[in-house]
């Protein structure tokens, strides 16, 4: 059974600035980095739950029990999902150096 991956618009236009910064290096890693995202929403509609949950120690994250899990193949890019049993929502896409808390927490 697969659910449904929705993209806020948040997470696309992340995602959309990592693959212009990654392509002034390489064009070529840049598509598989795109290739790599979309494997990985494939992998999450197939299996919403596979990534744990992200432990925070701020109350409001925790309560919007959010899940991480790294783009395979790119693993310095890190993307937080929910998932409320019938769709998975996908609301950030991350370096993994970044201040995660603040980044998450300004949501």
């Amino acid at each position: 059974m697969s659910v449904p991956v929705r993209r806020r618009r948040q997470a696309q236009d992340e995602l959309l600035a990592y693959v212009d910064r990654i392509a002034d290096d390489s064009p070529d890693a840049a598509i598989r980095f795109i290739e790599a995202f979309e494997r990985l929403c494939a992998n999450l509609s197939r299996h919403p739950e596979m990534a744990p949950t992200h432990q925070s120690d701020e109350p409001a994250l925790r309560k919007l029990q959010l899940r991480r899990v790294p783009v395979p193949e790119f693993t310095d890019y890190v993307v937080f999902y929910a998932f409320d049993g019938d769709s998975v929502d996908v609301l950030h896409v991350l370096h993994a150096r970044l201040d995660l808390e603040r980044r998450l927490f300004r949501r």
